[in-house]
């Protein structure tokens, strides 16, 4: 029941022992799919809802009461919903922005121009036991050739041919402008086939970005002032100006011997010798 309304219940099916096939050439085809077992399954269901029984002589790996599973998703199609009033913004900006000289800036505006253009989807970065796909922030040199000029079509081509989401070939000639043009024509400058294409919006600067993002939002800010002033190590090296001016609460509270507790009042955090070895504060 959804809002007092019955609604048919999806992938409710588990898929039975056998070789994984996978859709394109998946890393895995071939390999054997384990038996799941009651055991190896999560029951997600309501607090006032009946528990369903397990096979006889088996037990269910978890039972969970999370109603808060498919916030996320809620999230991205609201933001999805959304997005409309910000398109021409978007278009805006990007216009704007050909003109930068910064490299970085001028591939997220090719990226982005594309996504508008086509549509495609943003693309990710892709592990080694994954399917090779791609999209438009992922795309390689050997994804796309370039024409001044293709009859039937128009001035500035540029021709796509790639591997998509869920391995669906994508084949497509376009028109672009012709600061596109020319922009594609830099990228694509002493690179082999199998490099990025847009390589600054590429792997390494997204672990920096995700790496940043952990050290502001998850890690105490008075762990990383105790260790840069236990070690002399300059602010500017951890924080920016402006991150810095935002915790300077941090840096104030936290010196080099700074212990830190944790709910049950025990020390959670060891001072480091010089030689980098941990000891209890309590041995000192």
């Amino acid at each position: 029941m959804w809002e007092k309304n019955q609604q048919p219940v999806g992938n409710y099916k588990i898929e039975p022992l056998g070789l994984f096939r996978g859709l394109g050439k998946h890393p895995k085809m071939g390999r054997v799919k384990k038996r799941i077992n009651p055991e190896d399954i999560i029951i997600n269901i309501g607090r006032e809802t009946q528990i369903p029984k397990p096979p006889e002589g088996h037990h269910w790996k978890e039972v969970r009461h999370d109603n808060k599973q498919d916030e996320r998703d809620r999230q991205k199609y609201e933001k999805a919903r959304k997005l409309h009033r910000f398109i021409d913004k978007i278009r805006e900006n990007y216009q704007t922005d050909w003109k930068n000289k910064e490299m970085r800036i001028h591939q997220r505006v090719v990226a982005l121009y594309f996504i508008c253009k086509l549509p495609r989807h943003v693309g990710k970065e892709k592990y080694e036991d994954e399917t090779d796909t791609v999209d438009c922030c992922s795309l390689r040199v050997e994804h796309i050739k370039l024409f001044e000029k293709i009859n039937t079509i128009g001035e500035n081509v540029v021709e796509f041919d790639f591997l998509g989401k869920d391995s669906i070939r994508y084949t497509n000639k376009v028109s672009v402008e012709l600061r596109g043009n020319k922009n594609l024509k830099l990228f694509m400058e002493n690179k082999n086939d199998d490099d990025d294409l847009f390589d600054p919006l590429g792997r390494e600067e997204n672990k920096d970005i995700a790496l940043g993002t952990s050290k502001l939002n998850y890690l105490d800010p008075r762990i990383s002032v105790a260790w840069r002033k236990k070690w002399d190590v300059p602010i500017e090296e951890i924080y920016s100006k402006t991150q810095h001016d935002k915790l300077l609460w941090a840096v104030d509270m936290a010196t080099a011997d700074y212990h830190f507790y944790n709910y049950e009042g025990e020390i959670v955090l060891h001072n480091v010798d010089d030689e980098g070895q941990q000891r209890d504060s309590d041995d000192e």
